[in-house]
């Protein structure tokens, strides 16, 4: 409940860059993160992770020795996170600083990025240059995951989103909806490589 109250307080401050009223379920959150393999990832990046719906997830399935980096613009959040889950490298900062972030803590390629940023209210300019940080990042063998919501998969913003993935990246993988999730969702997976992993 408080995380519910903690998202919609968020959205209220900054609905353009929250996109969302709610948390993400324990249900697409698992989808999200389905076809990655954290087990074996040395460093993996979150952008957007607002009250921690998929960190949580994320988390559970990562091995020992991995570095977990949660990106979240608005400090409320990014408060809670680094209280709620110690382990996670939380930073305060835009996710179009997500090279230099990486750079700064002293990594150099990450093996997936997953996302929970609100691509369907954005421009194609801020797309180009998000899309431009995560491809900068991200290893050969790397994979970029993440979630939109049902009602905006018609929007033009989202179907120049993913016309860019597919253009982008050798597959595109898109769950069926997730219907118990506020609003409905469905989850996307680019793999770098062409590989599809499904083990987790």
């Amino acid at each position: 409940v408080m995380d519910h109250w903690s998202f919609l307080a968020g959205f209220l401050r900054r609905p353009l860059t929250v996109g969302a009223v709610a948390p993400s379920s324990a249900r697409l959150a698992r989808t999200v993160i389905r076809r990655c393999n954290l087990r074996d990832a040395a460093t993996v990046v979150e952008l957007g992770a607002g009250t921690g719906a998929i960190t949580e997830q994320i988390l559970a399935r990562i091995g020992p020795q991995t570095r977990f980096i949660a990106l979240e613009l608005d400090a409320g959040h990014a408060a809670l996170l680094a209280r709620r889950f110690p382990r996670a490298i939380v930073c305060n900062e835009s996710a179009e600083n997500l090279q230099a972030i990486v750079t700064r803590l002293g990594c150099d390629k990450v093996d997936c990025v997953i996302s929970g940023l609100p691509w369907a209210s954005m421009g194609q300019r801020k797309q180009e240059k998000l899309m431009a940080e995560v491809l900068a990042v991200l290893k050969p063998t790397g994979q970029f995951c993440g979630f939109g919501y049902l009602h905006a998969k018609w929007y033009s913003s989202t179907q120049t989103f993913h016309r860019r993935l597919r253009e982008t990246f050798p597959a595109m993988h898109i769950s069926p909806v997730v219907w118990r999730n506020l609003p409905p969702a469905f989850a996307f997976s680019c793999p770098r490589s062409g590989r599809m992993n499904s083990s987790n």
